[in-house]
C-alpha cells in the first residue's frame, strides 16, 4: 500500500544516498587519472554546475506539477514523437542503469564477502527486497532510506576517523598540479554523478511542499561535496595519487587497510553491509522509476503489474557483463563524456519548452 509523499527530509536523505552511493568507491581513482592533486577544484566546480542546475531543475518541477513524468514529456513533445523520444532516451537508460547498479553492488559484496555464493542468488534476493520496497511507493523507499541513516552515519563517520590515522600529508600535496583540461575531465566524472538526481522527477507528484525542493537539494549538493572531499583526501593521504589511480575502488581498499587495536582486520564486511542498504535505496528508486515511467507511458491505471517483469528484465540485464571491472571502466568514461551534456541539455529543452508552452497559451487566449 502506498505510504503518501515523500517528504523534503526523506527527498534530502534518498539524494544524498543516490548521487554519494556509488560513485565514491571509485571517485579517487577517477580524479587522481584525470585532475591528480586538484581533484578537489574538480568537486568545487562540479557543486557550482549542480547549483545553476538545481534551480532550472526546481522550475521544470514546478512546470510539471501534479502530472506524471512521462505524460509530462508526451505533452510537451507532441502525442507522435512524445512515446518514441520517452521511450529512447529516458525510460530504456533507466531501465540499463538500473541493471548496473544492482550487478555492481552484488558483485562485490559476493567478490569480497560471500565467494561461494552464486551470483544468480544474490541477484534474486535482492531483487526480491527492491521488489518489496517498490510495491509500497516511493514514500516507504524514503522511509527506509531514513530508517537506515544514522547506521551509515556512524560506520561512516568510524571509517573516516580511522582512515585518518594513517593520512600522510605529504601525499595531498601540491593542490595545485594539474592543467585546465584534466581539471574539466574531473569536473564532468563528479558533476555527472550529481545530474542522476533528475530520477526525481519521475516522482515529482510524490514530492510533499515541492516549492522547497530546490532549496533541498542545496543542502544535497553541500553534503554530498563534503562527503565527496573527505573521500578523495583520505585516499590520497594513504595511498598518494599514483598508486589511488591504480586501484579500481580505492575506497574499498583504504578500508581493508582499517585495523582496530591492531589486531581486529577486515572491517570491510561491515562497510559493503552499509554500502549494500544504501545502495538498495537507490536501485529501489530507479525500479520505481522504471515502473511508474513504462505505467505512464502504456496508459496503465496502477506500476504494481509491471513491478514482476521489470524485476525479471533486470535480473537478465544483470548478468550481461561477462567482464564486471571494463564495463565499470567503459562506463564511467562514457558517462563523464556524455551524461553532463545530455542532462543539461535536457533540463534546459524541458524548461524552454514548458516556457515556449506557456507563452503560446497565454498568447492564444489574449484578444
Amino acid at each position: 500500500m502506498d505510504l503518501g509523499k515523500l517528504t523534503q527530509k526523506q527527498l534530502i536523505v534518498l539524494s544524498i544516498f543516490y548521487v554519494f552511493g556509488t560513485l565514491f568507491i571509485s571517485l579517487p581513482r577517477i580524479l587522481s587519472e584525470q585532475s591528480l592533486h586538484t581533484g578537489w577544484l574538480s568537486i568545487l566546480l562540479a557543486m557550482v554546475l549542480f547549483a545553476g542546475y538545481s534551480v532550472v531543475f526546481g522550475k521544470v518541477l514546478q512546470n510539471q506539477g501534479e502530472k506524471d513524468f512521462i505524460a509530462y514529456l508526451h505533452g510537451l513533445f507532441g502525442k507522435r514523437l512524445g512515446p518514441v523520444l520517452t521511450l529512447l532516451l529516458f525510460l530504456l537508460p533507466t531501465l540499463l542503469y538500473s541493471a548496473f547498479v544492482v550487478r555492481l553492488v552484488i558483485e562485490l559484496f559476493v567478490t569480497l564477502i560471500l565467494p561461494e555464493t552464486p551470483l544468480e542468488a544474490m541477484l534474486v534476493l535482492v531483487l526480491l527486497l527492491r521488489y518489496w520496497m517498490v510495491s509500497g511507493g516511493v514514500a516507504a523507499i524514503g522511509l527506509f532510506a531514513e530508517i537506515i541513516l544514522p547506521m551509515a552515519l556512524v560506520i561512516l563517520s568510524l571509517i573516516f576517523f580511522m582512515s585518518g590515522n594513517k593520512v600522510d600529508l605529504s601525499r595531498i600535496t601540491p593542490l595545485f598540479d594539474s592543467g585546465m583540461s584534466g581539471l574539466l575531465r574531473g569536473s564532468m566524472a563528479v558533476y555527472s554523478s550529481y545530474l542522476e538526481i533528475g530520477i526525481l522527477l519521475y516522482a515529482a507528484n510524490r514530492i510533499r511542499n515541492p516549492k522547497h525542493t530546490v532549496r533541498s537539494l542545496h543542502i544535497v549538493n553541500g553534503t554530498v561535496g563534503v562527503l565527496f572531499l573527505s573521500v578523495y583526501w583520505l585516499c590520497l593521504g594513504n595511498f598518494g595519487v599514483a598508486f589511488s589511480s591504480r586501484l579500481s575502488f580505492p575506497t574499498i581498499e583504504m578500508v581493508r587497510n582499517i585495523s582496530l587495536f591492531n589486531f581486529i582486520e577486515h572491517i570491510e564486511s561491515v562497510f559493503l553491509a552499509v554500502f549494500v542498504f544504501v545502495n538498495l535505496t537507490k536501485g529501489a528508486l530507479t525500479m520505481y522509476a522504471c515502473c511508474v515511467g513504462l505505467q505512464s507511458w502504456f496508459k496503465l491505471e496502477s506500476y504494481r503489474p509491471l513491478m514482476l517483469p521489470i524485476s525479471i528484465i533486470i535480473f537478465y540485464l544483470a548478468l550481461l557483463p561477462q567482464n564486471l571491472l571494463q564495463a565499470v571502466f567503459r562506463f564511467e568514461q562514457f558517462k563523464a563524456l556524455t551524461y553532463p551534456v545530455y542532462g543539461t541539455v535536457t533540463i534546459l529543452v524541458l524548461y524552454g519548452l514548458a516556457r515556449l508552452k506557456a507563452s503560446r497559451s497565454s498568447g492564444g487566449g489574449s484578444p
